[in-house]
Parts: C-alpha cells; structure tokens; sequence
C-alpha cells in the first residue's frame, strides 16, 4: 500500500491541477482503473468491490483528489 500511494499515485496525480478539468469521462475512467486494479492487487486475498477497497485502504477515487488538488492548488 505503502508503494502504491507514493509511487503510483503520485505518478497518476503529476501536474493534475494542470490537466484534470480537461480530462473526458473515458479518460478518467481508464486513470481509475490502474488504481482499481493496484488495490485489486493489493488486497488480492479480499473478494471486494472498488469502493469498499478505497475504503479499507483510506483513498479517494482519482477524480474526487484531482478535484480536491485542483481547488487547492487554485
């Protein structure tokens, strides 16, 4: 877990303030699914649905953090 939210994420949210407001559905979507699948991974063991991942593992959807980097940065 450790990994996937300092190295992953990271990578996931470079400049997001930048290009997020622009993004198009499809392309959140497809963001969304590397972090679906990194928990997928993690919690492999756990038979779970996205959300109640995030939940156990104390993580906002991508969209829902690029939004909130985004009215920060601003």
């Amino acid at each position: 877990m450790c990994f996937c939210t300092s190295v992953i994420r990271t990578v996931l949210e470079y400049a997001c303030p930048v290009w997020h407001s622009s993004l198009t559905t499809g392309q959140s979507d497809m963001l969304e699914s590397l972090q679906k699948q990194a928990l997928r991974i993690i919690y492999s063991d756990m038979d779970l649905d996205y959300h109640t991942l995030l939940f156990l593992a104390e993580l906002d959807t991508l969209c829902s953090r690029g939004e909130h980097l985004t009215q920060r940065f601003l």
